[in-house]
């Protein structure tokens, strides 16, 4: 596949791109950033103040308690094990199932259509 140089965007169209990949990155860490919060600080104020990152305050008493109290990591080994053997079973399996839209499928229709 040949790729043809591409022509240079305009200063405006690559400021509206930057200003929209920037933006997209904060509507992508926001959520994990709040749940950092959320779980810092205390229940009794957790909806207070969305924006505050880090509450005033804020203790590892709930991590302590997970780790601590809880059978977390147990369940942490559980799931590792249950997503490995699936994983596993299906890299092993689902080659052999010849299924109607399996990869060799999609490559088919690709080189149909495309002349790439």
């Amino acid at each position: 596949m040949v790729l043809l140089p591409r022509a240079r965007d305009s200063p405006f169209t690559q400021l509206l791109i930057h200003v929209f990949l920037i933006l997209a990155c904060v509507v992508a860490v926001y959520p994990l950033v709040r749940i950092l919060t959320l779980s810092l600080g205390p229940i009794s104020k957790s909806f207070v103040d969305p924006f505050t990152v880090i509450p005033k305050d804020a203790s590892p008493i709930n991590y302590l308690k997970l780790f601590g109290d809880k059978d977390f990591v147990q369940w942490l080994l559980n799931s590792l094990a249950i997503t490995v053997s699936v994983s596993l079973i299906a890299w092993r399996c689902l080659p052999r199932a010849r299924m109607p839209f399996h990869v060799g499928s999609f490559l088919a229709v690709r080189r149909r259509w495309c002349s790439c």
